[in-house]
């Protein structure tokens, strides 16, 4: 499990070390367990507030990765990649065009060349 810098950094600027240190322990226990941080005073709250969304987030990332990737994705979303609702892409016009006009050219040139 990777603990990104940030999540660390904050409780270790805490001035009292006591506190940051069980910050830090909540911190990672919410990313390996699941469980809930309980802060014990004004300042560990305001820290887990603020990295709340972040904590979030890697939970997720470390569930996933247990199981072996993405989380799973709702059906509708499945079956919208599967059909193809992605239009094709300009590209494949493009080079068709630019091989026509190329071909184009080439009897000109050769036939000023021959006369």
């Amino acid at each position: 499990m990777q603990v990104l810098d940030s999540l660390i950094d904050g409780p270790l600027r805490l001035r009292n070390r006591r506190e940051g240190d069980e910050l830090i322990g909540m911190i990672v226990r919410y990313l390996r367990t699941g469980e809930q941080p309980e802060p014990r005073t004004d300042a560990q709250e305001a820290v887990l507030f603020a990295v709340q969304p972040v904590m979030e987030t890697s939970r997720k990332r470390i569930v996933a990765g247990g199981s072996g990737g993405k989380a799973a994705s709702k059906p509708e979303s499945k079956r919208a990649s599967e059909t193809g609702s992605k239009p094709p892409s300009k590209s494949g016009s493009k080079t068709q065009s630019k091989a026509a006009s190329n071909d184009a050219s080439k009897p000109e040139s050769k036939r000023a060349s021959e006369e």
